[in-house]
């Protein structure tokens, strides 16, 4: 009887194991494990972490080779995000200072973002043009938007709306009101028309605004080339 009980026992373990290590190794990683995969991201995490400008260009460069590449993931998106909303939405003070504020920084991470185009991208190109202070990082957002294309429920559109809007009247920035425009060209051309009025009373008020003439001038163009969607 304890002879049989023992072969039933080895039998069940037997039967089990392989199930068990299964279930171990069916088992959803962490975020911790799934860096630890990949050396690469470990060492582009640490540097887009680090607390100087260098470093995080140094992660840049690497991420841009690696989006040209076809190797972009998960991963490295979620890296593109971090420093592209470092400074204005993730801050790190010291006393009272802002020590993360690297602008080119968010810029360049716009620009890789813009080939990324997923749809968290979307919204966090979104969150950039409407909450960053830094023209040039917001001018980027927006262009990055227009290569993207995508702007199904209009919410695109209505962002740089807003924030062509929020500019103020007396020195607004060219360069913004620029991508702004070739932006919303973009979106049209993808969508077959832009998506909401919004986007037309933002080219409207670029073309009546304080911009130099050839800024104005390119949002009339773009004004009438609508016509051909209707």
């Amino acid at each position: 009887m304890r002879l049989k009980t023992h072969i039933i026992l080895v039998l069940l373990l037997v039967t089990l194991f392989p199930l068990m290590a299964q279930d171990n190794d069916d088992r959803e990683l962490t975020v911790e494990e799934r860096y630890l995969q990949d050396p690469e991201i470990m060492v582009l995490w640490e540097q887009a972490l680090a607390s100087d400008r260098q470093s995080k260009l140094n992660a840049l460069e690497t991420m841009e080779e690696m989006v040209e590449e076809g190797r972009g993931s998960e991963e490295l998106e979620n890296i593109l995000i971090h420093l592209g909303l470092e400074g204005s939405s993730i801050r790190k003070l010291e006393g009272r200072s802002l020590v993360n504020n690297f602008p080119e920084v968010r810029k360049r991470a716009c620009a890789l973002l813009g080939k990324v185009g997923t749809e968290k991208v979307v919204q966090t190109l979104i969150s950039i043009l409407t909450y960053d202070d830094e023209p040039m990082v917001k001018a980027e957002a927006a262009y990055a938007l227009g290569l993207i294309g995508k702007d199904e429920n209009g919410n695109v559109v209505n962002a740089m709306a807003w924030a062509i809007e929020r500019e103020g009247t007396i020195n607004p920035d060219n360069n913004f009101a620029y991508a702004i425009a070739l932006s919303l060209e973009k979106i049209a051309e993808a969508n077959k028309g832009l998506t909401n009025a919004a986007g037309y009373r933002a080219l409207i008020r670029i073309a009546q605004g304080n911009y130099l003439q050839t800024v104005r001038e390119k949002a009339l163009e773009i004004i009438k080339s609508m016509k051909k969607y209707n």
